[in-house]
């Protein structure tokens, strides 16, 4: 049996990466069938096995600048907090897991580069090559052709590198 918490921090967090930032009426969350490991608050694209009819889509990480701008584009895994582990955190999807993607609406992510200016567009990367870079994450630039800016996606606020900060996503239909 764990032991009782006896301490508590003084200022919470105001949200942690892929939680749902604002519980608006007009955003919309679907189901996705992951391909691989996939950790929450990053962008998702339809494999090509997921178009092909599939009640619920197979989703993977972004590998093309197409996957974030085009037809195969999804959403944003969110966190679910029925997967947590032992710390509280949740660990990541692993394949075939079905996963919670906000489609359209607000949520907290972590930028891997600072935010000067509210309303920015956000880039989702495709590519990792260094330090610091994650498939999948938003940051503000192209950072030499690794990532693309996403349709529909502005930065809610500002951070520093590697902060979290709300994005909201409305893709054009």
């Amino acid at each position: 049996m764990p032991a009782p918490q006896v301490t508590y921090p003084e200022v919470m967090a105001v949200g942690k990466e892929g939680f749902i930032a604002e519980s608006r009426i007009n955003a919309q969350i679907m189901s996705g069938n992951a391909g691989g490991a996939i950790p929450p608050g990053r962008f998702v694209k339809v494999t090509s096995s997921g178009v092909a009819g599939a009640v619920t889509p197979i989703v993977d990480l972004p590998t093309l600048t197409a996957h974030v701008t085009g037809d195969l584009s999804f959403g944003f895994t969110l966190q679910d907090p029925s997967a947590a582990s032992t710390t509280g955190e949740n660990p990541g999807y692993v394949q075939y897991d079905q996963i919670p993607i906000l489609r359209e609406g607000v949520m907290w992510a972590i930028s891997e580069d600072a935010v000067a200016t509210w309303g920015l567009p956000v880039f989702v990367r495709f590519t990792a090559g260094g330090a610091g870079q994650t498939v999948g994450r938003v940051r503000t630039d192209a950072d030499t052709a690794k990532a693309v800016a996403l349709p529909g996606a502005t930065f809610m606020g500002t951070c520093a590198a590697e902060g979290l900060i709300k994005i909201e996503y409305r893709p054009q239909q």
